[in-house]
C-alpha cells in the first residue's frame, strides 16, 4: 500500500469517528487530533548532497552537490483515549501515524524516512493510576526527552540536524513512576528486531527525570544500548551487515559495543516574553567519545516569535583523521494566526566537520495547523 492510500484510509477514519462522535458514549473519551504542515525548501549544493530527496530506501542520497528547492511537509492523524476502570485506575492508548501530504514520497520536510504504515509512530496500550504511575507496552519515541524546550518547527539540531537522540523506542515497555514533588521520573526499556545467527541484536534501557516549574525547568536522561555496532554510517553498510544500530561517528569499523548516552536540558524564563535553554550530550563507544552542546534564545511578542540557537559538536577518542568539530547556527520568525495555524520561516547554516566541507545552508518558509 504507497503513501497517498494509506492517506486517504487515515483521512477517511478520521472523518468517520468525527461523525460518529456525535453519537458516541460521552465516557468513551476518543480524541482525534494531529496537524498537517508544507512549505518551499531551499537547500544549497552542500545541503542537497548531505540531505537530498533522491532516495530508495530513507538514506542520505549524496546528491551531487547542486541547489535544489522542493515543496515538502509532515502530517499526523492520530487516536487516544481513556477508560475509566474503578478505583483510580484507568487503561489507557495511543495510536500515532506519521505521513507526508506532498506527495514526496516517503521522506519527509525533516528528510526522515517514513514507513507510511499504520501506528508508525508512538503507540502504546497500557495502564495509569495516580498513586500507582503509568505502564505502556508498544512502540514509543522514548523517555529521553531531547529537543523539550527546542522550538524549531523544521531546522534545530533535533530535526535535520540529528545531534541529539539515538536512543531507540521500538518494542518498547515503560513505566512512567507517580509524580512526586513535581519531580516526573521513568524507566524504559526497548529491543530492535534486528537479532541473527551471528548478531545478538541490540538492547536499549533509559531512565529520565525531570522537574519544571514553568518559569524553569530541566531533564535528564541516560541510555545504554547493547550490540551497537559501528558502521561508516551508510545505508548500504548497515543493509549489509544486517544491523539498523550504526554511527558514522566512531573509527573502529566492523566493531561491536556499548553504547552510552548522557543527556541534560534545561531552561529558563527570565521573562514572560524570554527564554533561555541549554542542551548537551556526551555519546561513548568502542573507545570514540561524542560531545554535543546547544544553547537557543527565544523572544515572544504577541503572536510572533524569534529565534536564535547555535552549537557545536566535537569528537574524541580514536577518531577518524578527516573528521573534525561540527557547528551550526539557525534562526527562525513564527507568526501565530490563531491558536492552531503558524506560518513559519527558518534559516540553517551547519557544517559536519568533515575535511574539505563548506556550509550546507536550508531555508524554509510554510504553514502549519494543528486539528
Amino acid at each position: 500500500m504507497n503513501t497517498k492510500q494509506i492517506t486517504l484510509a487515515l483521512l477517511a477514519a478520521a472523518t468517520a469517528g468525527a461523525l460518529s462522535s456525535a453519537y458516541a458514549d460521552d465516557n468513551s473519551n476518543v480524541v482525534i487530533y494531529g496537524y498537517v504542515r508544507a512549505g518551499v525548501e531551499m537547500l544549497n549544493g552542500n545541503a542537497n548532497s548531505d540531505w537530498g530527496f533522491a532516495t530508495a530506501n530513507g538514506a542520505a542520497a549524496h546528491n551531487d552537490k547542486v541547489a535544489t528547492n522542493n515543496v515538502s511537509g509532515r502530517a499526523e492523524i492520530n487516536f487516544k483515549g481513556t477508560e475509566n476502570l474503578g478505583n483510580g485506575l484507568a487503561s489507557v492508548w495511543q495510536v500515532q501515524n506519521e505521513f507526508t501530504p506532498t506527495g514526496s514520497g516517503t521522506v519527509d520536510d525533516e528528510h526522515t524516512y517514513r514507513a507510511g504504515y499504520f501506528a508508525s509512530d508512538d503507540s502504546f496500550v497500557g495502564l495509569k493510576s495516580a498513586s500507582m504511575g503509568e505502564l505502556r507496552l508498544g512502540r514509543g519515541t522514548g523517555n529521553f526527552e531531547d529537543g523539550k524546550y527546542e522550538n524549531s518547527v523544521i531546522v534545530g539540531p533535533d530535526q535535520v540536524q540529528g545531534w541529539f537522540g539515538d536512543a531507540e523506542g521500538l518494542n518498547m515497555v515503560r513505566y512512567d513512576l507517580p509524580t512526586f514533588g513535581g519531580v516526573n521520573s521513568s524507566l524504559q526499556y526497548a529491543t530492535e528486531e534486528n537479532k541473527t545467527r551471528t548478531y545478538n541484536g541490540t538492547q536499549h534501557v533509559s531512565v529520565n527525570a525531570s522537574y519544571d516549574v514553568g518559569s524553569w525547568g530541566i531533564s535528564a536522561a541516560y541510555c545504554s544500548t547493547s550490540n551497537a555496532m559501528v558502521t561508516d554510517g551508510t545505508q548500504a553498510a548497515v543493509q549489509a551487515s544486517g544491523q539498523t544500530t550504526a554511527f558514522a561517528w566512531a573509527s573502529n569499523q566492523g566493531a561491536t559495543g556499548t553504547l552510552g548516552q548522557a543527556h541534560l536540558t534545561a531552561m529558563v524564563k527570565p521573562t514572560d516574553s524570554v527564554q533561555l535553554v541549554v542542551e548537551l550530550q556526551h555519546n561513548t563507544l568502542a573507545g570514540d567519545s561524542q560531545n554535543q552542546g546547544a544553547v537557543y534564545a527565544y523572544y515572544t511578542l504577541g503572536a510572533t516569535q524569534l529565534g536564535l540557537q547555535g552549537g557545536v559538536q566535537t569528537y574524541g577518542g580514536d577518531k577518524p583523521a578527516n573528521l573534525d568539530s561540527g557547528k551550526f547556527v539557525d534562526a527562525f520568525l513564527h507568526y501565530n494566526f490563531s491558536k492552531k495555524t503558524m506560518g513559519y520561516i527558518e534559516v540553517l547554516d551547519s557544517k559536519n566537520g568533515a575535511a574539505g566541507e563548506g556550509s550546507r545552508v536550508m531555508s524554509t518558509i510554510g504553514l502549519s495547523t494543528n486539528f
